[in-house]
């Protein structure tokens, strides 16, 4: 989850939820291919559980929150964002690809 501390919550059961909004903002030729860029904006939470002892509310999510920017030619995108929470104040990614 971006904007959270890595390995930060660790569980045998999780749920996970993200919510992303996109735009394409511009259309480039760079190295002879056609190259779009965009921006975006995240909000990511989720939640684990132990089962074997008392690991607070049932609903006690975890959320992170950020922007970003993605270059995407045909099926591949790099994507750059920026995420925070009230866990840490800025996390940077950099990942090739796109979960969904």
């Amino acid at each position: 989850m971006r904007g959270l501390p890595k390995a930060r919550f660790i569980g045998r059961v999780k749920a996970l939820g993200s919510f992303e909004t996109r735009v394409r903002v511009a259309d480039a030729r760079l190295f002879e291919r056609r190259v779009s860029f965009g921006l975006v904006g995240f909000i990511d939470t989720g939640r684990v559980w132990q089962l074997d002892g008392n690991d607070g509310a049932f609903i006690n999510f975890h959320s992170g929150a950020g922007g970003g920017l993605r270059a995407y030619h045909r099926e591949f995108v790099i994507r750059l964002d920026v995420g925070t929470s009230s866990e840490r104040d800025a996390s940077f990614y950099l990942t090739f690809g796109s979960f969904f």
